[in-house]
């Protein structure tokens, strides 16, 4: 700060005393002492002077508030210093940082200020940091943040280059002073308080500007510690730290002085008592040691680092390389090996080498301090920071000095290591494993001998190990240890490669060693071997490693095979696999080479069985299942056992880790590897107890066959193939049987997701494997194979929705055609069946639950047990293979997976022998195995036995498989003469004997399949192939083609069909209602979709259906699909159902299927009707939207089944073939769905009825296109009149498609009735509408309105068609119906078919209407329409209605007039009425009715009342085919705006008729003249308005003068009205006046000068004074208007340019819409200003009279303007963008605002610069501030001051309404406009930034005024919002151009 100078408290209006108080926290005595000279000047005398310009002086100050008082209003002379406004910007800013809600971005923005600050006020920013620092009131937090922000002050020096960093130097006084007091304040603070970290980051940061200041500083501390009388062990900790983070972060700052830090340390060493003091000087002898090094070895600026994990050997090495060079390790030291100068740099010779002296005595009295005192600690953590310190030692001190010692110090650490081993089992701290690797360095470098002298080797490695294992291996693996922990683990293994390096047998005996002890010691040494083995420094003999680790192959520790997993990973990077047989020739050529394998002999490398035992180990874990205790083997071990690890891995981890290393090996093997992993891994497939690992064994199969098949050359890779097929070899040891493995393989296949991933591994596998199994599956399966990818793509898109049986076929198929490609006598399929024979056998001897085979593997094992027997030709041999397999199965098959694979498998077999397998089903059937039953009573008391349960498996298979052999039949001839007595007669009998659901089950579903198989179903094409079902899809069922036409064989087969459907309804009839028999009910519920299912498919057969039994069937399944389908609401996802539940949509499904069949036997569209009845009847007309869909979706199958309507054409007669009824009774149950609510429904109902339609002759050839949406009920008026015209005169041939008419497309109801009326002949129509008159009673509405629109739409076109009594009936038969409605739109459009069948049939009353009004029932309105339709009464009803409402006195808001009202809706009702009368009156009268509306709207009233009108006029507008009128109407919602903006729909409406009506304007005006003065002020808005639109009107089509003398006269005497809408449509009127006027109409008017420059003019203009917002905008808008008016001359601009003055409080104006036209109008008289200046003579003219007023109006606006484009109306910123532009073109004129430049040549320069940078702005979007300083440097007048001080009190009124609200009533309304006025403030504060930023050295200069817009910025951080805080304090930071003296 500026000597001298006195701080000034911020000045803040409108604050209190307390918050003015709060806002200048720094006490006079710390603003004081920042003046004075504390930090860096001097305390000044009154007399004395310095070399450089003083300040004022204490006198000048003294008399400072006199003349302060004296200048108020002159803000441009220089009073106040700007140092001082700079020292309270910076003090309130580090006063915010204090404040209780200073969030994290008001913290950056304040750093962020203080920073730019500091840029250009260095020394002030730190004198006022220190000043705060030293003021004691501050908090604790304050102080911490304040340090962190000093600290970064400090940071930017460095940061903005070398010149900003000369420029901006600390004074060397202030950083004398700065230490000294922050090294007091360090000393002071508590050891865990964060400022002492704070204080230490500044210091550090202040040490590379002034070492020796900072160093002297601390270091006196230090002595002046020691010197008061405690002794030097009173010395602050955080002094000796503060030392040591200079040591270890800027070392080369202690050059030159380190032997004086050593000097401080000593002592301090020698005298320190406690523990903690003992280990800081630890650290900081560290520190030095590290620094000595780094000067020596490295650059500044790149200093080693002691956070790293390699710093031990970093550090270790380069101290080692310096002592072996013998380079004096000392800061003087000019050639170190970093080409670093040294701390001694500079320097002469006897003073470096007195200084290096002096270090090392330093250093030697250090070692020996430590080596004689550290012993005596019992303080485990002094200890160990000794040693840490005794490590860095070691290797700086004389060689010879450290071999002295040694001895006694690896003595001295060994013992410790013990101590801490044994007080301890955890891991040691990181300084005591890191002083132990320095050691050892140390000691290896001096003399290695060392290390063996007393087992101090094996003592030291036993001690690590400990600390190896105690620190969890396991977790170390996987990365579970914390970071403190993983630190020392990291250095003990360091240590471990230490020693390694050198004492490789030793360590590595150790190891092996342990590897054979417990479980920790083998964790612990595998870990170890893993870390040594991957280091390059180790090489052990490789024979050695493998047998040491030979016995963990046999380890069931899943932790150990994890770890001995990683290790085998390690060894096999490191090639420690070579064989040793195998190696000899490769060593021999690497010694040729001189490679470094020549160094290894033979003996050196492993044997080939211990290459297997690992590999064999590494097979075993890809398949491990569980884990299990490896120490416990014996019955005592367990008892006396700890309980198991907690840190054991899970088996997923363990065969996870083991995998990735199989497929390492796998991937890049040797020959010699390759041959022992090849048969293991062949063995291993076949092995169940591997299922486990099974993906990672095929996967590493497959790799090897593919390596070796891209081997190069070729005839590599054929040897390879040979030598992989050598496998397969019979006879050889460990071959592999090819036929096994096949079929292992395709078992293990049927379950691809058991293990995850299996399935696509194993055929891969196949893949590969196939020409080494079989000659033929290799040219069928060979890679890349066409067949095998389409099942692993199968396997890909299944996903979740995978399909077991699927699947199984698919397999099934590819043996198949593997058996069929196979030569006609070959016996591979009797060897494959042998095999799985014995499989067989001993999965049956094992037992379900102990066998290893997963269920799905099971029923793989029949599966291919079938496919295998149905390709073997030998009976004897089936025979005896089905005899085997069905006595040992009784217990296999009691999965349903199961049986039903085992009874595939005898249908596959059945294929080729067919009565074998039927004769060896009958004996089974008959065996006690499958006969025995168990009693009622032992059941009811034991249960069922075992026996009994596999009897019932048995059966239900023995069932299942009859259905099978039905389906895998060789004929259907051969099926139907077996069929009866074989198959269905033994299943019709279990039908009526079982009771089981096991085996009922499987008995209905064989009914089924027998079924279907008899009839040649297409489903059965999926049971023999799959993918030629997929590929075929659904294709048309065609019944009886494959039937036999033998009678006698059709009868026995109708006779079996209608005994099993008799048999099976029972199982479909619901429970009775309250049924709590638990196994009926779920018997009902497993069997009855079965059942459906299966009745489904024998109704199917082509055979007469006995009616009572078509009855039953057809009752019962309807039954169940009510009684299954939910109550509850189920929202449809579009047009569909997603959510259904799977048991609820396989039972629909099933019901679905079972009616399509019973239509089948429907012989006439009779029957078909009835069967639509039932369905419809079922639900397709509740309330619930589910049960209509699937009743609708349910007919829409129907529909697709139905047969065909043939009827003559030559058949015209009144009565017609009953069928066509029928049918139409079908259409008319299906047309009023199309209109349903529910989209889904629409979609199934449009569905069905193009299948109804296709059906029929009449119909078949239309085609719903785009149906459009059907549910919209106002598509039901959807051009009525058209298509009426169309049906009558048979234009319509089809239904309205898409894109052949203007508009949305018609509903689907009225499509297909424009077809019907075009295609049915006369006689078809009756029964339609009869049958349609019931849609009225439908429960959803749409539906219903849909249904009756159809009726009507009928009715319309063909009511002429009816005879008189078929027109009678229905018209009774109507009136009868239509109060049954309950939804009142269907009730009335039934009305509207009254109005159709009866036109003459009416009478009414108006007075009675209008009584019942305004909330009119249905029945009034349509007696109401039915009034409208006499041509009497129709200009009555109008004379009535519009009297009531243009002479009523509309009322008031609470008491509205019911009569107004009711006369409202009535009339407007009367318009919708749709006639034709109604069209001509309201043409002939449609100035007068417009005009009565126009009124209406000027006194409705809010809510109901302004519904009812603009409904009523929307009516009127519609009826007058005045579409664009209403839709205005309709755009303005009299509903949704307020009565104040009424007027404005008024205005619109008028607008449209004088453009659509101008012939009738003098009619509406002769209507609405007269209300001008009537006493209802509604009245006179609405005409005033009227006449203002008329005269605007006269743009279009001319008016003639005495019609727009009359209307202005007549707006003229409106101007003073006491209603300010009155005067706001008024000044409107005038304002289109003048826009007659300036496109040269009206010219009478505006020849009369007094008319327009003494009346209108001056009106205009004095409207901008208005005290209403809304005259005023209007006032703008017209005086815009009359800018463009040319032709009246000068004095008409003149005036013009004078209302300029008017705009400043408009620009602020709180309507934002008034403040964007105020900018508008600116821009407009900028523009005037510019045309005026064109003609010199006018332009001195008006320069002379009004020029100066104008300029300086723009000059102040100006600001205005570019404050205005942060407003938060984003047009009003658009339009002060415009208005800138203007300004900027307008600084050409002599009138416009003067800019930069002004005068010279310059000026167009600088225009053109500020235009470009204004289109910048709005092409890249530039940020505010990012334009503003720019822009501002453009526009400003450096000879101007009063201007910019004029310009600096704009932008503090602004940055006024944004000060905080003080006490009292207004507080609530301060604080809102606070709020309101943010942003424009903060635009403010950037603008008077960017004023101050462009003074300059400008003099003079407002200073004075500069200082109170900060302080009002100051003010503005108490505001509590913290964006804005952040924004105010970021302004603050760029009135850097303040600089202190």
């Amino acid at each position: 700060a500026q000597p001298g100078s006195r701080p000034t408290t911020p000045r803040l209006r409108g604050f209190t005393r307390q918050q003015r108080r709060s806002a200048w926290p720094p006490s006079e005595r710390s603003a004081q002492r920042c003046r004075t000279g504390n930090w860096g000047h001097r305390r000044l005398d009154a007399g004395e002077q310095r070399g450089m310009e003083e300040a004022p002086g204490v006198a000048a100050l003294a008399a400072e508030g006199e003349i302060e008082d004296g200048l108020e209003n002159n803000p441009v002379l220089e009073i106040e210093d700007e140092g001082t406004c700079v020292q309270e910007i910076v003090h309130c800013l580090l006063d915010a940082k204090g404040a209780s809600g200073s969030t994290l971005p008001v913290q950056v923005a304040i750093n962020s200020s203080v920073i730019q600050l500091a840029k250009a006020n260095f020394p002030l920013v730190i004198s006022s940091l220190c000043s705060f620092l030293d003021n004691r009131h501050l908090s604790e937090s304050h102080q911490l943040w304040l340090l962190r922000l000093l600290c970064q002050v400090l940071e930017t020096r460095r940061s903005e280059g070398e010149s900003h960093e000369l420029s901006c130097s600390v004074d060397q006084t202030v950083a004398q002073n700065l230490t000294n007091h922050l090294v007091r304040e360090i000393a002071a603070l508590h050891q865990d308080d964060n400022r002492q970290r704070a204080i230490t980051d500044v210091l550090v940061e202040l040490a590379p500007m002034h070492p020796d200041v900072v160093l002297s500083g601390v270091l006196a501390a230090l002595d002046s510690s020691g010197g008061s009388g405690t002794g030097p062990a009173s010395a602050p900790p955080a002094l000796v730290n503060v030392l040591t983070e200079i040591a270890y972060t800027t070392p080369h700052a202690l050059e030159g002085r380190i032997h004086e830090v050593m000097g401080r340390y000593l002592p301090l060493l020698q005298a320190s008592k406690t523990s903690e003091v003992k280990v800081l000087l630890f650290r900081a002898w560290c520190s030095l040691c590290v620094a000595l090094v780094n000067c020596a070895t490295r650059e500044p600026g790149d200093p080693m680092s002691n956070t790293e994990s390699t710093f031990s050997q970093v550090f270790g090495a380069a101290a080692l390389e310096l002592r072996r060079k013998q380079a004096p390790i000392s800061p003087g030291t000019n050639g170190g090996l970093g080409g670093g100068g040294g701390l001694g740099a500079g320097r002469s010779g006897m003073e470096e080498v007195d200084e290096t002296r002096r270090v090392q005595q330093a250093l030697s009295t250090a070692f020996a301090i430590l080596m004689s005192s550290w012993q005596s600690s019992k303080d485990m953590n002094v200890r160990i920071g000794a040693m840490e310190t005794l490590g860095h030692l070691c290797l700086v001190i004389p060689k010879d000095l450290f071999l002295t010692n040694a001895d006694a110090l690896l003595e001295l650490l060994v013992n410790l290591l013990t101590r801490q081993s044994a007080a301890s089992s955890s891991l040691p701290p990181v300084r005591l494993m890191r002083g132990l690797c320095l050691l050892l360095q140390a000691c290896i470098d001096a003399d290695p001998e060392i290390l063996l002298l007393e087992n101090a080797l094996q003592t030291l490695t036993s001690t690590m190990f400990a600390w190896t294992v105690s620190s969890g291996p396991l977790q170390h693996l996987q990365g579970s240890l914390g970071t403190e922990s993983l630190q020392s683990q990291a250095e003990v293994l360091t240590c471990f490669e230490v020693l390694a390096e050198t004492f490789r047998k030793q360590v590595l005996g150790f190891l092996m060693q342990r590897a054979r002890g417990g479980r920790d010691d083998r964790l612990g040494a595998l870990l170890v071997l893993r870390h040594l083995i991957g280091s390059a420094s180790w090489r052990p003999r490789p024979a050695a490693v493998v047998e040491g680790i030979q016995h963990l192959t046999g380890d069931s520790d899943p932790s150990v095979g994890l770890l001995l997993g990683e290790l085998i990973v390690a060894l096999a990077a490191a090639d420690f696999f070579a064989v040793a047989d195998a190696a000899m020739a490769e060593v021999a050529a690497a010694g040729a080479q001189g490679g470094a394998n020549a160094a290894f002999v033979p003996e050196d490398m492993p044997r080939q069985e211990q290459i297997n035992a690992l590999l064999n180990f590494l097979i075993r874990q890809t398949a491990l299942k569980q884990i299990t205790d490896a120490e416990q083997n014996s019955y005592v071990a367990k008892l006396v056992a700890k309980s198991t690890p907690t840190d054991l891995p899970s088996c997923e981890e363990v065969r996870g880790s083991a995998g990735l290393v199989l497929g390492h090996l796998a991937g890049s093997l040797k020959p010699s590897v390759r041959t022992t992993l090849w048969p293991m891994l062949l063995q291993a497939l076949l092995d169940p107890c591997m299922r486990p690992g099974l993906p990672v064994l095929c996967r590493a199969v497959t790799q090897i066959v593919s390596n070796a098949r891209a081997a190069t050359p070729n005839g590599a890779s054929q040897a390879i193939m040979a030598e992989l097929a050598g496998a397969f070899r019979a006879g050889k040891e460990k071959s592999t049987q090819p036929e096994a493995l096949l079929l292992w393989l395709l078992i293990c296949a049927h379950s691809p997701h058991e293990p995850p991933g299996s399935g696509i591994a194993i055929i891969r596998c196949l893949e590969s494997l196939s020409p080494l199994i079989h000659r033929v599956l290799g040219d069928i399966w060979e890679a890349p194979s066409t067949r095998l990818q389409t099942l692993c793509t199968c396997l890909e898109e299944a996903g979740s929705m995978f399909d077991p049986d699927f699947w199984s076929l698919a397999l099934s198929q590819e043996v198949h055609f593997f058996l069929s490609a196979l030569p006609e006598h070959d016996d591979l399929p009797a060897k494959l069946v042998d095999i799985l024979g014995g499989l067989h056998l001993e999965i049956w001897r094992k037992g379900r639950d102990a066998c290893e085979l997963s269920e799905c593997q099971r029923a793989a094992l029949m599966n291919l047990n079938g496919a295998c027997l149905s390709h073997v030709g030998q009976k004897d041999k089936v025979n005896s293979s089905l005899d085997f397999l069905m006595s040992h199965s009784s217990d296999l098959i009691t999965e349903p997976t199961v049986r039903r694979a085992y009874a595939r498998a005898l249908g596959m077999v059945a294929h080729r022998h067919f009565e074998l397998v039927l004769g060896v089903l009958g004996r089974v059937a008959k065996t006690d195995a499958a006969t025995r039953r168990a009693g009622s009573i032992a059941q009811s008391l034991f249960g069922k036995s075992t026996a009994v349960q596999q009897a019932e498996c048995l059966r239900s298979m023995l069932a299942l498989a009859l259905g099978y052999c039905a389906v895998y039949a060789p004929s259907p001839e051969v099926l139907q003469t077996k069929v009866c007595d074989d198959i269905l007669s033994p299943l019709a009998n279990s039908l009526t004997q079982e009771g089981t659901v096991l085996v009922l089950r499987g008995v209905i579903e064989a009914v089924r399949l027998t079924s279907d198989a008899i009839r040649g179903a297409p489903e059965n094409v999926g049971l023999r192939d799959p993918f030629l079902q997929a590929a075929r899809g659904d294709e048309e069922e065609q019944p009886g083609a494959r039937l036999s036409q033998d009678p006698s064989l059709r009868a026995a087969l109708c006779l079996q069909r209608d005994g099993l459907v008799r048999a099976l309804l029972p199982f479909v009839k619901q429970p009775p209602e309250g049924e709590t028999d638990e196994p009926k009910l779920a018997m009902f519920e497993e069997l009855i979709c079965p059942a459906l299912n299966a009745i489904s498919s024998l109704i199917a057969m082509p055979f007469d259906l006995p009616s009572n039994l078509y009855a039953s069937v057809l009752e019962d399944s309807l039954s169940v699909l009510i009684f299954s389908l939910p109550n509850g609401q189920m929202r449809a996802s579009g047009e569909s159902f997603s959510d259904i539940d799977p048991v609820l949509s396989t039972r629909i499904q099933a019901v679905t299927s079972l009616v399509k069949s019973l239509l089948f036997h429907a012989n006439s569209w009779l029957g078909v009707s009835r069967l639509l009845q039932a369905v419809h009847a079922a639900g397709a007309n509740c309330p619930v939207e589910f049960i209509r869909w699937t009743c609708t979706q349910l007919l829409g199958e129907l529909c697709k089944a139905a047969p065909i309507l043939s009827v003559s054409t030559e058949e015209e007669g009144e009565e017609m073939n009953s069928d066509v009824g029928d049918w139409c009774e079908c259409l008319a149950l299906l047309l009023p769905r199309t209109g349903d609510s529910c989209k889904a429904v629409v979609a199934v109902a449009i569905d069905a009825l193009q299948q109804l339609l296709s059906r029929c002759e009449w119909t078949a050839s239309v085609n719903f296109g785009a149906l459009g949406d059907a549910s919209a009920p106002a598509a039901v008026e959807l051009g009525v009149a058209k298509r009426r015209s169309l049906t009558r005169e048979g234009a319509a041939a089809r239904p309205v498609k898409q894109g052949q008419q203007e508009g949305d497309p018609a509903p689907p109801s009225q499509q297909l009735v424009s077809a019907l009326v075009a295609r049915l002949p006369p006689s078809a129509i009756p029964p339609l509408v009869q049958h349609l008159m019931l849609a009225m009673h439908d429960a959803d509405s749409h539906a219903a309105l849909s249904g009756v629109d159809a009726l009507y739409l009928i009715l319309q076109a063909c009511c002429e068609k009816l005879s008189k009594e078929r027109a009678t009936n229905l018209v009774a038969t109507v009136f009868e119906e239509v109060e049954k409605v309950s939804h009142s739109s269907v009730r009335q459009k039934v009305l509207s078919c009254v109005k159709v069948l009866a036109l003459h049939h009416f009478e009414s009353a108006v007075s009675e209407l209008l009584d019942t009004g305004p909330e009119f029932n249905m029945s009034s309105l349509g007696a109401l329409q039915v009034l409208a339709k006499e041509k009497a009464l129709l200009l009555r009803l109008l004379n009535y209605f519009t009297d009531t409402l243009n002479n009523s006195d509309p009322g008031t808001m609470k008491r509205p007039n019911r009569l107004v009202l009711a006369a409202t809706v009535a009339l407007g009702h009367l318009f919708t009425v749709n006639d034709s009368s109604i069209g001509m009156v309201v043409k002939k009268y449609f100035p007068q009715l417009f005009g009565t509306f126009l009124l209406r709207i000027g006194t409705t009233l809010e809510g109901l009342s302004a519904q009812q009108t603009a409904a009523a006029f929307m009516n009127f507008l519609h009826a007058s085919q005045n579409d664009s009128m209403a839709m205005a109407l309709e755009g303005n919602r009299l509903s949704r705006v307020t009565r104040e903006l009424y007027d404005e729909v008024i205005c619109e409406l008028t607008m449209l008729f004088c453009r659509h009506h101008p012939s009738k304007r003098d009619l509406l005006l002769t209507f609405i003249h007269p209300f001008l003065t009537r006493p209802f002020p509604g009245h006179r808005v609405a005409a005033v308005t009227t006449l203002s639109q008329l005269l605007l009107s006269g743009v279009d089509s001319p008016l003639s003068n005495e019609l727009v003398s009359l209307i202005v006269d007549s707006l003229l005497r409106c101007i003073d009205d006491a209603h300010s809408t009155v005067r706001k449509q008024s000044v409107r009127g005038l304002g289109n006046l003048l826009l007659l006027w300036q496109r040269g109409l009206a010219e009478a008017a505006m020849a009369d000068e007094d008319l327009a420059l003494r009346r209108v003019l001056p009106a205009v203009c004095g409207a901008l004074a208005d005290e209403a917002s809304l005259v005023q905008r209007e006032a703008v808008v017209a005086v815009q208007c009359a800018c463009e008016v040319e032709i009246l001359g000068q004095p008409w601009r003149h005036l013009l340019l004078e209302s300029a003055s008017h705009l400043q409080p408009l620009v602020d104006a709180e309507d934002a819409t008034l403040r964007g036209a105020s900018l508008d109008l600116l821009s407009c008289l900028c523009g005037l200003s510019l045309e005026l200046s064109a003609d010199p003579i006018v332009a001195t003219d008006i320069a002379t009279t009004h020029g100066s007023s104008f300029g300086e109006s723009l000059d102040v606006l100006l600001v205005h303007c570019v404050v205005r484009l942060e407003d938060t109306w984003s047009p009003v910123a658009a339009a002060a963008s415009r208005c800138l532009q203007q300004l900027v073109a307008a600084a050409r004129a002599p009138l416009g605002p003067g800019l930069a430049g002004d005068g010279g040549s310059s000026l167009g320069g600088t225009v053109a610069e500020a235009a470009e940078l204004l289109q910048r702005r709005e092409q890249e979007q530039m940020e505010f501030k990012q334009f503003v300083f720019p822009f501002v440097a453009l526009v400003h007048r450096s000879g101007d001051p009063m201007l910019v001080a004029r310009r600096l009190e704009i932008c503090r009124g602004y940055l006024t309404l944004g000060l905080p609200p003080g006490e009292g009533e207004g507080a609530d309304v301060a604080g809102g406009a606070l709020r309101r006025s943010m942003p424009t403030a903060v635009a403010a504060g950037y603008v008077a930034a960017a004023l101050a930023r462009c003074l300059g050295e400008m003099r003079p200069r407002p200073t004075e005024l500069l200082c109170r817009v900060c302080r009002d910025l100051l003010g503005l951080l108490a505001v509590e919002d913290s964006e804005f805080r952040a924004q105010v304090a970021k302004i603050l930071g760029f009135f850097d151009i303040l600089v202190a003296a």
